[in-house]
């Protein structure tokens, strides 16, 4: 069991279930115990700059590097992936699956620690074996972040419908479709 330090005293609090829930969110339990809360920084992020920085590092084609978006032991979950901080590994299964991949972020919000954004990501997927095919995919999906003092991802949660790609993926190999 963990002991939470420096918890405030909520027997004079007007509300102290909201006052103790706003406390708990400038917290964030690691492996390793409680992380520095950020709280309300007073600084303001720019997300639109950010948002352009992460379409860079999430093109895959031009070797971006999406990795440099990360705080050491940040926390990465998709629907395809269980929570893992194996950055590494996501990066190489992405480029694996999609060489090509690129991601358009079409709305960014978010206050000094976290941030909520649609994308739209673009890929030709290739089946294995010579049959020359090659299936255009475009997914469409929103993530959630985290992030640190220094703007590094501390946490990323993508949802996306698996089907979408699947079912584009699908009806390539029916047709022997070629990008």
């Amino acid at each position: 069991m963990r002991v939470l330090e420096n918890v405030p005293d909520t027997s004079l609090m007007v509300d102290p279930d909201l006052e103790y829930r706003r406390w708990l969110r400038t917290r964030r339990v690691t492996g390793s115990g409680l992380a520095r809360g950020l709280g309300s920084r007073g600084i303001s992020v720019d997300w639109e700059a950010w948002a352009r920085r992460a379409e860079r590092a999430l093109d895959v084609a031009n070797r971006g590097d999406w990795k440099s978006l990360f705080a050491p032991n940040a926390t990465f979950v998709d629907p395809h992936n269980d929570s893992t901080t194996d950055l590494r590994r996501i990066s190489s299964q992405t480029r694996h699956i999609f060489p090509d991949w690129t991601q358009e972020i079409t709305s960014i919000r978010g206050s000094d620690t976290w941030a909520f954004f649609e994308w739209i990501g673009r890929a030709t997927y290739t089946p294995p074996g010579p049959s020359g095919v090659r299936i255009p995919v475009t997914m469409h999906g929103a993530t959630i972040i985290e992030v640190d003092a220094d703007e590094l991802v501390t946490y990323w949660r993508d949802y996306l419908d698996r089907k979408e790609p699947e079912e584009q993926i699908l009806a390539g190999l029916k047709n022997g479709s070629a990008a």
